[in-house]
């Protein structure tokens, strides 16, 4: 009996190591693949993108940076509403700008690297198109 036990055991760990072979197999060739094809922007986001590459970069650049601190601004304002209190919004303002200039610098350098990034995209998917 317990030498069946341990021969079940046996096999069915046996069994778990073939499927994980077989898997990592698999996911060799699929990793081929990718690597083979890469990652191209669809035509959507590769129209959108060269649309507002016409913008320039700085005018993206603030106007991505200023959408996304107004939205901070307005949330941070609604869901911190209770600790306002009394003294008004102004002086919750004034005693948050800390928080409002950090995350705006940091918007700033995520959206300069988010613009990198799409650029970087646009110009591998351009060149397997043979535009650029």
């Amino acid at each position: 009996m317990f030498i069946a036990k341990r021969f079940s055991i046996m096999a069915s760990v046996a069994c778990y190591l073939i499927r994980c072979e077989t898997t990592q197999v698999t996911r060799t060739e699929l990793s081929k693949e990718i690597i083979k094809l890469g990652k191209y922007m669809n035509d959507k986001v590769f129209q959108i993108w060269h649309q507002k590459r016409e913008q320039g970069f700085f005018s993206w650049l603030s106007k991505s940076t200023l959408g996304s601190f107004a939205f901070y601004l307005v949330f941070s304002i609604a869901f911190q509403y209770s600790s306002i209190g009394e003294q008004g919004i102004a002086s919750f303002v004034k005693s948050q700008w800390v928080n409002y200039v950090l995350f705006t610098g940091l918007m700033i350098v995520a959206n300069g690297l988010l613009w990198l990034y799409r650029e970087s995209s646009y110009k591998k998917e351009a060149c397997r198109r043979n535009i650029m």
